[in-house]
């Protein structure tokens, strides 16, 4: 998912906010649930 972030253009500003704090998101559930 980084990749995808990285590469695309976003219309809004909106749009990239919500993509990037979903992928926020997922990255840090992932990894909590490693480190718990």
């Amino acid at each position: 998912m980084k990749e995808q972030i990285k590469k695309r253009i976003y219309t809004t500003r909106e749009l990239a906010t919500a993509e990037i704090d979903d992928y926020i998101k997922t990255f840090y559930n992932r990894l909590r649930r490693i480190v718990i």
